[in-house]
């Protein structure tokens, strides 16, 4: 008998397997198959290790998957079998989605121009697009993205979409600051260079006028703040789980307005709109995700996945579960 196998962090935060009966979906909800899920790093690495205080245990992981509809209940509407979905649901082989139409789940259909693996990441794509929503960024501006997470080259990508002049990204790892090799994106190692005096090299003194920080650490918002310019702004897109002591002289000085983007609190309907926005863009290939896989692990080895990324971060960045 098929079961449903879903990967849960535990009491004791370690990773496994929970197995139990397959559900059936009832009038309003829709049962459906895994074929690829994408492993969060920074969300989910920082649940396993306890750095988010918030974190729910036992609780389930992932939120970027690519399914099949199973089966239908009788009132669902908008979705039908064997339909290929994109959903936030979590790393699971079959789950339920209950109310599609309004689940915060978001489930879209995928049209046939983007394959499983691309579609994996539309959640990251959405949640870098809510930052650069927030930035305004206008065409013909310089950038600087803090992080070189899969958010943050989403980031970058997307600000070439915006028309943006010249693009910085400052990271921590090698392997994946090589990702910008023939991008036109300038890269700089921050823990080999001195950030500062790099961007008031390349800005002649000025700073960047948009800071777009990915990073979930503390320091990450400290240089976001010492290259911004005068009346700059710091988009604060990595959620950073600790308390933080602001250089206040800076911050006033240079008047800069730090915003926070945590993208879950976005309306349901703007969550809606930005993944169709996500899938059309991947679709015609103007987001280039697919160089950005590193990895693939089939789900039942999750324990070696996640032990990989906590070992490994310098050789990894997309990380994907396949279901065969």
């Amino acid at each position: 008998m098929k079961l449903q196998q879903a990967i849960v962090l535990n009491q004791e935060r370690k990773v496994e397997i929970e197995c139990r009966p397959i559900p059936l979906p009832g009038p309003n909800a829709i049962l459906c198959r895994t074929l690829r899920s994408l492993i969060s790093t920074g969300t989910e690495l920082g649940k396993i290790r306890g750095e988010f205080y918030w974190t729910n245990l036992p609780g389930l992981l992932g939120y970027s998957n690519v399914a099949v509809v199973e089966a239908v209940g009788a009132e669902i509407k908008d979705f039908r079998p064997q339909q290929r979905i994109y959903s936030q649901a979590p790393h699971a082989n079959f789950f339920l989605i209950e109310a599609p139409e309004t689940s915060r789940w978001v489930p879209c259909v995928l049209p046939a121009a983007i394959g499983d693996d691309d579609a994996t990441f539309i959640t990251h794509c959405a949640v870098a697009w809510y930052g650069i929503r927030k930035a305004r960024l206008q065409a013909g501006a310089p950038v600087i993205v803090i992080g070189d997470g899969l958010v943050g080259w989403l980031v970058a990508q997307l600000a070439m979409q915006c028309g943006c002049s010249e693009i910085f990204i400052a990271g921590l790892h090698d392997f994946r600051l090589t990702k910008a090799n023939g991008t036109g994106v300038v890269t700089i190692n921050s823990s080999r260079q001195n950030l500062t005096a790099f961007v008031n090299e390349v800005t002649a003194g000025k700073g960047f006028p948009t800071v777009i920080n990915t990073a979930g650490v503390a320091s990450s918002l400290l240089d976001a703040i010492s290259v911004c310019g005068v009346k700059g702004k710091v988009i604060q897109l990595g959620t950073i789980a600790e308390n933080v002591t602001l250089p206040m002289w800076d911050v006033e000085r240079k008047e800069i307005e730090i915003i926070p983007a945590f993208q879950p609190l976005d309306s349901r309907e703007e969550q809606l709109l930005a993944r169709k926005q996500m899938i059309e863009l991947v679709s015609a290939g103007k987001l280039a995700v697919a160089k950005l896989i590193t990895h693939y692990f089939n789900f039942q080895h999750a324990l070696a996945a996640y032990e990989k990324l906590l070992r490994e971060k310098d050789s990894t960045l997309g990380v994907l579960f396949t279901y065969e």
